[in-house]
């Protein structure tokens, strides 16, 4: 059986880049956001210094992004969803479906809810105590 090859990505919270980087030197043509400036300048430096070209980084509020109908093989969320207001998230899920290929993969990391992680609040108690950030049980975020 052929392994398939992912073509192009997109990361929403890249960070210094390290999964981004790392699929643009296996050769992804990939786009990396971030909210932090100083996060985006570290990412391309370290991106130049290690040979990963295929890496675009660019600051930026994912609501306010335009793809301009990009589709990406795989869309990555390296912790932005679990900091999302609840009046957010259906407009997310709306940016990501409309940028992700068909059959293609996406990959989302936040918070997980459980003993050792952070807390599953409602939305009314999201907003009520202020929080920047909640957790997911698995049945909610496939719910979601």
């Amino acid at each position: 059986m052929k392994e398939h090859q992912i073509k192009s990505a997109c990361e929403f919270g890249c960070g210094e880049g390290r999964n981004a980087i790392y699929l643009a030197k296996k050769g992804v043509d990939t786009e990396a956001y971030d909210l932090s400036e100083i996060a985006i300048e570290n990412a391309k430096k370290i991106a130049r210094e290690s040979g990963a070209e295929k890496a675009v980084f660019q600051t930026g509020d994912i609501f306010a992004l335009d793809f301009n109908g990009k589709k990406f093989e795989l869309v990555i969320d390296s912790g932005v969803f679990h900091h999302l207001a609840p009046h957010r998230r259906l407009q997310y899920r709306d940016i990501v479906s409309n940028i992700l290929a068909e059959n293609g993969y996406f990959i989302l990391l936040c918070f997980a809810a459980g003993e050792d992680g952070a807390d599953e609040v409602d939305d009314y108690e999201f907003y009520r105590s202020k929080q920047t950030g909640v957790a997911y049980t698995e049945e909610r975020l496939k719910e979601f």
